[in-house]
């Protein structure tokens, strides 16, 4: 068992490793319970962070435990970083850059990483006496074999990290995609380059412990970044497709089919989650259209019978093909719904405008009584009539003014029917009616006495 001659070998070698263990475990956690909302990849990624957590924490145990354990706990870590974590990590981010699946990059790493891993292993094992040495090497001297073990150890970081990590950094800068992939692979990257400079001798070894921190930072908050994207893209898809379901727009079943093809694509091959962003898409749906005045318990039966449809379905494109029935059809419905609406509201107007014609009318009191706002009001009015509210309120009081110029005079009419000014008054009337009050108040006495 060693024990740590100062502070500076212990904050370098228990600390540090210590809390960047921490961090990375940290960030495992995370992956497993969001896994399905960072990438089809977690798996390769977090088999990486267990081999570089296991490599950094196993260090401060090397100093606790007896010598026969600590050399066993040093081949573990190194063996198990080489063979498992370095190819998980560029196989997980080649193919989240978008390379495609092939053996080469499915088992060479994993072929090269474990050669590495053994090299180490053996040769270390050796020049610490754990081994003998097979034929082929017994005659090489006792002080080389060390000196292999860190040759091995120098390539499988270049090989294994440090030109893989650079070359799909280019590769995702160069394509501009891919971004929220930089934090994973230049937190790689930064343990890569302290692993091979302190591998080669370039800075003491320690570095490269002390400066896992920023591996582990840049992981965490690549995480951050990660979820934070995938859900403000998958939210903004899913505001604009029922913007689009809601709208009128003649062309609007293309803009819905390739707004379903982007929220697919963001659920990154997932079923589940692309399931979970369905239900949503539904459920505001059809609560939008029980809002609108649909019938509530047939569009919940509706929403239930769909649901269940969704929990069995077991590949995208029929979840798109659902998806996009369902927008159709409820893009119908809403458009019935809201012309029904709309009808309603103008009736109302026009009754209230009846019954108070003869007021003066305040056009934001009669918005508030509808219950909408002016703007919308007088928006749907217009579309729906062909007419202003003033032109309608015109022809209302001009048609009661009709009646009233039988027993009254064109004065009093006017006041009767709303109008303040006479002079007004006889400007509309002749306007609408072709004929002055007076002139058609003696056309319909003349009439009359016919």
């Amino acid at each position: 068992m060693e024990f740590f001659s100062d502070s500076a070998t212990l904050i370098r070698f228990l600390i540090m490793p210590v809390i960047s263990s921490q961090i990375i475990i940290s960030v495992m956690i995370y992956f497993v319970l969001v896994r399905r909302q960072i990438s089809r990849e977690y798996a390769y990624y977090l088999l990486f962070l267990a081999c570089l957590a296991y490599f950094l924490f196993g260090r401060s145990l090397q100093h606790f435990s007896a010598p026969e354990v600590s050399v066993w706990l040093l081949y573990s870590r190194v063996f198990l970083l080489f063979s498992l974590g370095m190819p998980a990590l560029i196989i997980g981010a080649s193919l989240q850059v978008g390379l495609k699946r092939s053996a080469y990059l499915m088992y060479l790493p994993w072929l090269i990483g474990s050669l590495f891993g053994v090299c180490y292993v053996y040769f270390m094992g050796v020049f610490q006496g754990v081994f003998e040495p097979f034929l082929l090497t017994a005659q090489i001297p006792l002080k080389a074999h060390q000196q292999y073990a860190h040759l091995a150890q120098i390539w499988a970081g270049f090989s294994l990290l440090l030109l893989p990590c650079v070359l799909l950094i280019i590769k995702a800068q160069y394509h501009q995609m891919q971004l929220n992939l930089n934090p994973f692979l230049m937190g790689a990257l930064s343990f890569a380059l302290l692993f091979f400079l302190g591998s080669s001798g370039y800075i003491e070894y320690w570095f490269y412990y002390t400066g896992s921190v920023i591996c582990a930072l840049c992981w965490a908050y690549a995480v951050f970044q990660n979820i934070r994207n995938i859900k403000g893209k998958a939210a903004l898809l899913k505001d604009e497709l029922l913007f689009q379901i809601k709208s009128s727009r003649a062309e609007k079943s293309e803009e819905i089919s390739d707004l379903l093809g982007r929220l697919e694509k963001t659920s990154e091959g997932d079923l589940e989650l692309y399931k979970i962003r369905v239900r949503d898409i539904l459920n505001r749906l059809t609560d939008s259209s029980i809002e609108a005045g649909g019938d509530s318990s047939s569009l919940i039966l509706r929403h239930q019978v769909k649901n269940q449809a969704i929990d069995s379905s077991q590949n995208m494109a029929e979840l798109s093909r659902l998806v996009a029935e369902e927008a159709a059809e409820y893009s119908d419905l809403l458009a019935q719904s809201a012309d029904l609406r709309i009808k309603k509201q103008v009736d109302a107007a026009k009754t209230y405008l009846f019954k108070e014609a003869h007021n003066t009318i305040d056009f934001d009191e009669l918005a508030n009584h509808i219950g909408i706002s002016k703007g919308h009001l007088m928006r749907v009015f217009k579309s729906h009539m062909g007419v202003t509210l003033n032109q309608y309120l015109a022809q209302i009081r001009i048609e009661k003014a009709k009646v009233f110029l039988k027993t009254h005079s064109v004065t009093d009419t006017a006041i009767a029917v709303g109008f303040n000014n006479s002079n007004y008054f006889s400007t509309v009337f002749k306007k609408q009616v072709g004929c002055t009050p007076g002139q058609f108040k003696i056309k319909i006495t003349s009439n009359t006495m016919n």
